[in-house]
């Protein structure tokens, strides 16, 4: 039987997932691990701890009582000793005890319908911009069962949904369904290689790939020639848009060879419209806050001359989002 999945986040007014005003429903949990993740808290499908220690107000006494000392005092700044943190057995006491949220629990769960009540609420928003619902993540389809249920149920509503996958998985009736029954997927191609697809993403690149052309093949979505394909508002579709996505990680994705390889590959399949998502450093204090270790580092945005090489070897492509 599949686990109820956690949800991290629902951002209720996005402009950057899709078209119009979005409501952007984050699942926790990912077959991937790639090292720049964005959404690091994300990868896990458990529930875990967010400490933030510049939260801190200082609150003498404080209020937060650990049964274990797993968190002191050092320096004047509240530290945590992650090695001795057991979460309280899941029930993270400190993330209720603690007034500035120093101290949060990632992942919450949610019935069917208590998400599509929220959702629900932001109706006119999504009718008067052409917008509705996204589901990301994680992977929101490493839950086809509850997926496809919110998406049948979003769709009795007349909500627009989008989903954005990695492409990792096992393709089956219920994704097959979530797929045929969205308006718009975002869907990742990070890097051609395979073996560089396994040491920067966990996993080799082969189902990815695999699942795309099926996608092209037996769902047939419009591939879009131009953006005017996003006008929700004012057009509807009876199949799902594709759009394939690219995050552009300096030194990873953005080596020529892969920039190469990857403009090739969208060629080779009729691609036009693309999403490239350019390098975000804000995602470390993220990952710090969740005790995670690093292993990639750089910490400023790309540049200009990196931005134009991109913008070379794509000339041939419309960008959705690009600088």
């Amino acid at each position: 039987m599949e686990k109820l999945p956690l949800i991290v986040n629902i951002n209720q007014n996005s402009l950057d997932d899709g078209p119009g005003i979005r409501s952007v429903i984050f699942f926790k949990g990912c077959p991937l691990n790639c090292v720049w993740c964005q959404n690091p808290e994300t990868i896990n499908p458990k529930q875990e701890l967010i400490f933030q220690p510049d939260s801190c107000i200082n609150c003498q006494p404080c209020n937060v009582s650990c049964r274990i000392d797993s968190f002191h005092y050092k320096e004047n700044n509240l530290r945590i000793s992650r090695e001795l943190c057991n979460q309280c057995n899941l029930d993270f006491q400190c993330s209720q005890q603690c007034p500035a949220e120093v101290f949060e629990k990632a992942g919450k769960y949610y019935k069917i319908s208590d998400l599509v009540k929220i959702i629900r609420s932001n109706r006119i928003f999504y009718n008067n911009t052409g917008g509705g619902v996204t589901l990301s993540g994680g992977e929101p389809l490493l839950f086809p069962k509850y997926t496809r249920q919110l998406v049948e149920e979003l769709r009795k509503e007349n909500i627009s949904v989008c989903i954005e996958t990695s492409g990792q998985f096992k393709m089956n009736d219920d994704i097959n369904f979530i797929l045929r029954n969205s308006d718009l997927i975002y869907y990742d191609i990070k890097t051609i290689d395979s073996n560089r697809h396994r040491k920067y993403c966990g996993a080799e690149n082969k189902r990815i790939i695999s699942n795309f052309n099926k996608i092209i093949s037996d769902i047939n979505p419009i591939l879009p020639v131009s953006k005017k394909w996003l006008d929700f508002k004012n057009i509807k579709h009876k199949r799902p848009i594709l759009i394939p996505r690219t995050p552009l990680i300096p030194d990873i994705t953005t080596t020529q060879e892969n920039l190469l390889q990857t403009a090739e590959f969208f060629k080779k399949n009729g691609i036009k419209l693309i999403n490239l998502l350019v390098y975000n450093p804000l995602w470390h204090n993220k990952a710090k806050s969740l005790g995670k270790t690093v292993y990639y580092t750089r910490k400023k945005w790309m540049n200009e001359e990196e931005l134009q090489l991109v913008r070379d070897i794509f000339n041939d492509f419309i960008f959705e989002k690009f600088k």
